[in-house]
């Protein structure tokens, strides 16, 4: 098993990649930042992705053979500016399906 987390610096991402490295499963972080935590982490690697890009999800996916995701990557804080929150939690996730649906 291969899991890749998105949102993996967020609260529940980051103790789900915590909990799954620790049982010797192989982790993927995508996020935008990493917590100086996370360095610790066995069997754990994080790549700084933004979800909106299909092709670098793709590619990661791809070249770690995932074999599951846990997409949790989403604004949790308002940004007050509608299409942005919407590119970023619908398209993002689009992106993350497309990308788990095509390797």
């Amino acid at each position: 098993m291969r899991i890749a987390i998105t949102g993996s610096d967020g609260y529940v991402g980051n103790f789900l990649a915590e909990y799954f490295s620790n049982k010797g499963i192989f982790v993927v972080g995508l996020d935008i930042k990493s917590s100086k935590r996370q360095n610790n982490y066995l069997n754990f690697k994080f790549i700084k992705c933004d979800v909106r890009n299909e092709c670098l999800i793709s590619e990661t996916f791809r070249d770690e053979k995932i074999t599951h995701v846990i997409h949790l990557a989403y604004l949790m804080d308002a940004q007050h500016d509608r299409k942005f929150e919407n590119d970023i939690d619908i398209n993002g996730s689009v992106s993350v399906f497309l990308a788990a649906n095509n390797t």
